[in-house]
This record gives C-alpha cells, structure tokens and sequence, in this order.
C-alpha cells in the first residue's frame, strides 16, 4: 500500500471516548489554511490545541473545556503540508491528549501531494 495515497474521509471519528463521558465545548473549525497563525479564523492545529489546553490559547477559536467536540465545516478538504508534531514518530496534526469527537461533517483530512510520510492523527 502507498501511505502517500492514504486519506482519511471523516464522518465522526470518536477519540479517546469513554462512556459516561460529559461534553465540554464545541470547537468550530473556520479555516482551511492549517496553522495560519495570523488569527482571525480557527484552524483544525488550533482547534485541536485549544481543545489539549482545555483554553482559548488561539483566540479565533472557542475555548477549550474538558472532553471537546471539534466541528470541521462541511465537505471541505484540510491539507497537511509537513508534520506538526513529534510524538512518537512524525504527526500531521498535534497529539491529542485528552477526550475528543471530531465531525468531519464529510470532510477529507489528507497529506498534500509530495509531503513526506507522517501519520495524519495520534
């Protein structure tokens, strides 16, 4: 299999879900560009790492508060262009450390054309 062809379609994808588990914020996902740091929209980098912080570190995004539910807009293609972070090899987007449910709303989170492997979650 060629990893580089690899994509995840994301429909709800449950991380680190326990039962009984009560929900914190809703995180809105408003940019495509990934770790656009200029601020104003919220990327899936920063949405994640709001939802880690359980805070509002990357202020176009909703503050993080306990287990999270990260919303993506819908039908819209997120492209990783290197890896993020270094957690036990090369990840695409920030490890996430605590209960979190992702809505891809359909959406396609993928490595771009020409990036070198990493994984896309962990």
């Amino acid at each position: 299999m060629n990893h580089r062809n690899v994509f995840v379609v994301l429909g709800v994808v449950c991380l680190a879900v326990g039962s009984g588990t009560a929900w914190g914020a809703t995180i809105h996902v408003r940019s495509t560009a990934i770790s656009d740091s200029r601020g104003g929209g919220c990327d899936l980098i920063q949405a994640i790492e709001n939802a880690n912080a359980d805070a509002a570190i990357h202020s176009g995004c909703e503050a993080g508060t306990g287990p999270d539910v990260i919303e993506l807009e819908p039908a819209t293609e997120y492209v990783l262009e290197q890896y993020h972070s270094f957690d036990n090899g090369q990840n695409g987007l920030p490890t996430i450390s605590g209960d979190l449910v992702i809505n891809g709303n359909g959406s396609v989170v993928r490595r771009a054309n020409g990036a070198g492997p990493f994984r896309i979650f962990y």
